[in-house]
């Protein structure tokens, strides 16, 4: 009776070992990157649509503070990588963080969107999973209000659909 508790034990504690594993698999540090994502990363923030460039201050703190997670959106065995910087100068106070999204391509890297905390959804356009863009912009009665931007694929790169506001009841976490 007792090895087979022992054996339940050891069988939980290998799953909790597994789930943890898993998490941390899915968020991991500039340290992991191909140096050439982070380049055409920063290529892509610098390309002056806005007359922006990044300071040296900046580049210290993207380098510092870039994290990625991977997802196979087209299933094809390859994930793509969604790369975000965790800081608050970059997020907000509402942990709005920009996520740029890029995909493996012949010659380098393909940015296929940049928007707010992007999510991966069930559903499939052109063979890729939509994407959901969702982050607070405000309150409303009892809750948060979000703006909602889903993303569809359209063969080339990920187009927004119509944009839609949300109010969220709030839930405080545990509950």
């Amino acid at each position: 009776m007792r090895s087979s508790r022992k054996l339940i034990a050891v069988f939980i504690a290998g799953l909790f070992y597994v789930a943890i594993l898993t998490v941390t698999a899915q968020r991991r540090s500039e340290n992991n990157l191909p140096k050439s994502l982070v380049q055409q990363l920063i290529l892509d923030i610098n390309d002056n649509k806005n007359n922006f460039c990044l300071s040296d201050e900046d580049l210290k703190v993207l380098h510092e503070n870039l994290k990625f997670e991977l997802h196979d959106l087209n299933a094809d065995g390859v994930s793509e990588y969604f790369l975000y910087i965790d800081h608050s100068d970059w997020c907000g106070a509402g942990s709005n963080c920009s996520y740029w999204v890029y995909q493996k391509a012949e010659n380098g890297y393909k940015l296929l969107v940049e928007d707010k905390v992007l999510r991966v959804k069930e559903t499939v356009t052109n063979g890729y999973r939509d994407l959901s863009s969702e982050h607070k912009t405000g309150s409303c009665e009892n809750g948060f209000l979000y703006f909602i931007t889903p993303y569809k694929f359209n063969g080339e790169n990920y187009q927004s659909e119509k944009i839609i506001n949300d109010c969220r009841v709030y839930k405080p976490e545990g509950n």
